[in-house]
């Protein structure tokens, strides 16, 4: 058993002890059909082999190598069969977590035609980036710090205090103010979205009916030049129009009181009228018919005809008084004795 692990010691030895668990292949792979894809980085010294590929949190395979080339680092990931990646895929290093290691995240393109990534296929350089690591930052914070960002922040300060001295009340009052509009705007969100979607709504009206503006604004165009030449005319007769709508108010400034009681007196007359509403329609038909039974009576070309009509107590009798024609009957017997008139003269 001794010479057995010997000999399976010797290789690692004379290896020069390059052998670790992170240059192992273990963790490389993918369950399942799996096909090798190139994505070429600028730098990917903290992504780790083995690391995940992923396309939003689904982890969809592993790195498998990292090689350099060109000062260009050509990153060889293998993939699930079934994730298919259209062409125009890009590639970033993101990280998971603060301290968590790198990983490759793949987004596909909202919109694709030409075909799929296959076997073999790559990435380009042009396609990728790298987002900022800890380092990156740590490093930005210390420019900031060496390049005097606090003494700034400190000077924009100081200029705020002077600018303030014995005006706090005032800061105060305005803070208050602010305060007092910006709640006002946010009671009214609800109205401010309905009036951008109305916006948004007649926008899109006038966007589809495009076509009949421009029709409308060239047909108007003739009436527009029409009026602009005219328009002297038109200020004169509007100068007028403000003299005549002034002498207007004052006569009825001055007639008010005439005209309110004129209507005043001449309610009872139309209250008078609305109760003889329906003798006076019966009487109308009855003209009606006096004038075809008079046309058969005396045919020719023309006849002249006086007549005088009295309703008794209608507006006619209220006026002037004439009670006494007809025999000063009613107006169902005036209107009876005109129907036996006619009657007789058509036979």
């Amino acid at each position: 058993m001794r010479r057995v692990f010997a000999v399976l010691l010797a290789p690692l030895l004379l290896a020069g002890c390059g052998f670790s668990l992170q240059n192992a292949p273990i963790g490389r792979g993918v369950d399942g059909p799996s096909y090798r894809v190139t994505i070429e980085f600028a730098d990917a010294t903290g992504l780790p082999l083995g690391g995940k590929v992923r396309i939003g949190p689904a982890t969809v395979g592993r790195v498998e190598s990292k090689t350099a080339k060109d000062f260009v680092a050509h990153v060889v990931v293998v993939l699930r069969e079934d994730v298919g990646l259209p062409r125009g895929t890009t590639a970033g290093l993101e990280l998971s977590t603060a301290l968590g290691d790198q990983y490759v995240a793949l987004h596909r393109p909202p919109e694709h035609g030409g075909g799929l990534i296959g076997d073999g296929g790559r990435i380009p350089l042009a396609d990728t980036k790298r987002s900022p690591t800890i380092e990156d930052t740590m490093a930005l914070l210390g420019n900031v710090l060496n390049n005097s960002g606090i003494e700034q922040a400190r000077t924009i300060v100081t200029e705020l205090n002077t600018m303030l001295a014995g005006r706090d009340d005032t800061a105060r009052a305005l803070l208050g103010r602010l305060d007092t509009v910006l709640g006002a705007l946010e009671q009214r969100t609800g109205e401010f979205t309905h009036t951008l979607r109305s916006l948004n709504r007649l926008g899109t009206t006038v966007a589809d009916n495009r076509a009949v503006l421009g029709r409308a604004l060239h047909t108007v165009r003739p009436a527009v030049d029409e009026v602009r030449r005219q328009y002297g005319d038109v200020e004169r007769l509007m100068s007028s129009v403000t003299e005549l709508s002034g002498e207007v108010n004052t006569a009825l400034r001055k007639t008010r009181g005439t005209m309110t009681h004129q209507v005043r007196a001449l309610r009872p007359v139309l209250a008078e009228l609305t109760t003889i509403r329906g003798d006076l329609g019966a009487t109308m038909r009855r003209f009606e018919t006096f004038e075809r039974v008079f046309s058969r009576a005396a045919p020719g070309d023309y006849l002249n005809l006086y007549g005088l009509a009295n309703v008794p107590e209608s507006v006619t009798g209220v006026l002037t008084g004439l009670d006494g024609y007809l025999g000063g009957g009613s107006a169902a017997t005036g209107a009876g004795a005109m129907e036996r008139l006619l009657r007789k003269g058509a036979r």
